[in-house]
């Protein structure tokens, strides 16, 4: 019974980790690298990662044992890659276990966006015009890119 609790503290610390990745838009080979080392590391050699832009999928050959994560949003947070390729890297390196792995891959998770969408949207409708102008555009398209970033970026936002 212990062994099997271990085991399933090994595979959701290597979910958690390869679900941060995807949702904060780490490259695909990342996220099943990570995934795999860190099930290395944890004494499981024998194990499949794949991951796609929708959903990741680990298992462990020879066993019954497979886990499915379905990723329903995803945004660029290079932070979030950063800390959690760290945290990775200390696990692997033995310099930290498994439940402090767990807690600080868990406060990654919970951290807030570093911008509001307010302060996005305002972003990017200010420097549409600048875009368009330096792209050969004359200050109509300037105006037309600004509303029409101001726009989308409402649309999406709904």
């Amino acid at each position: 019974m212990d062994e099997s609790r271990e085991l399933n503290a090994v595979i959701d610390v290597i979910m958690l980790a390869g679900t941060i990745l995807l949702k904060s838009g780490s490259e695909i080979y990342r996220v099943e690298d990570t995934m795999i080392r860190i099930a290395h590391s944890q004494g499981i050699v024998d194990c499949n990662v794949l991951a796609m832009p929708a959903a990741i999928f680990f298992s462990i050959e020879n066993t019954n044992i497979s886990r499915m994560k379905r990723v329903t949003s995803s945004s660029y947070n290079i932070e979030k890659v950063c800390d959690v390729n760290q945290v990775s890297r200390e696990l692997v390196g033995g310099q930290i276990d498994l439940s402090t792995a767990f807690e600080r891959l868990k406060e990654i998770r919970n951290q807030a966006l570093p911008y509001t969408k307010f302060q996005v949207t305002i972003a990017a409708t200010l420097s549409a015009p600048f875009f368009s102008i330096m792209f050969g555009g004359n200050t109509y398209d300037a105006f037309g890119a600004a509303i029409a970033t101001l726009l989308g970026f409402l649309f999406l936002s709904m």
